[in-house]
């Protein structure tokens, strides 16, 4: 094999092997910003117990059912919203929620500069997370904290998490993402048979001259 054979196949096995990597939550330990004026506020329920927005990708999920601000990351209004910083750009296979089971939350992501809607989410599952994001439901949730998610391939460095229905008395108890890290640049397994191709002829050629 020639030195630029290698260097082709070569670059072939290490695109295959970044696209087939292991799926994890990706948004562990992600820091997270609260935009807005309204967190902290739980009108007619008294005294609540505000959690860190950091601790929403912890990846550890509170217990199905627990009232709405107790340990949570809760606010009124439809004009604050939490956003989830990764770190770098990921290719996401899932996505999932755990907040108020009353409510609809928008989660969008941001992929080059624009943020696009992934799914509106009602909080209603009850079930145990697995280790590459899916729910294994075991019933639903009717009051407190319950699940949600979607599963979709997309590319995101951050996500936002927005109420856009519900009792105007939102939480969130947890988010995590799962993916790999994408590929920098990203080349196409097309695009490097092409190389590949142009390269063995250009041998070919060369060996007939």
């Amino acid at each position: 094999m020639s030195k630029l054979q290698g260097i082709v196949l070569a670059a072939m096995l290490v695109t295959s092997v970044a696209a087939h990597a292991t799926s994890t939550d990706v948004s562990l330990g992600a820091n997270v910003t609260a935009v807005g004026s309204t967190f902290g506020q739980s009108p007619g329920w008294g005294t609540g117990v505000l959690a860190a927005p950091n601790s929403i990708t912890n990846g550890s999920f509170l217990p199905m059912g627990t009232q709405w601000d107790l340990n949570t990351v809760y606010w009124t209004g439809t004009s604050s919203y939490l956003q989830v910083n990764l770190n770098g750009n990921y290719n996401i296979s899932n996505i999932v929620l755990e907040a108020d089971n009353n409510d609809i939350y928008q989660v969008s992501y941001l992929h080059n500069g624009t943020w696009t809607t992934l799914a509106d989410l009602s909080p209603t599952v009850a079930g145990a997370v697995s280790s590459s994001g899916t729910i294994n439901q075991s019933g639903t949730v009717s009051w407190g904290l319950g699940l949600n998610g979607v599963g979709q391939s997309i590319t995101a460095s951050s996500f936002r998490i927005q109420a856009v229905g519900g009792d105007n008395l939102y939480a969130v108890g947890q988010f995590q993402a799962y993916g790999a890290p994408a590929p920098v640049p990203e080349p196409s397994t097309a695009a490097l048979m092409a190389a590949g191709i142009f390269a063995f002829a250009f041998l070919r050629r060369r060996s007939k001259v």
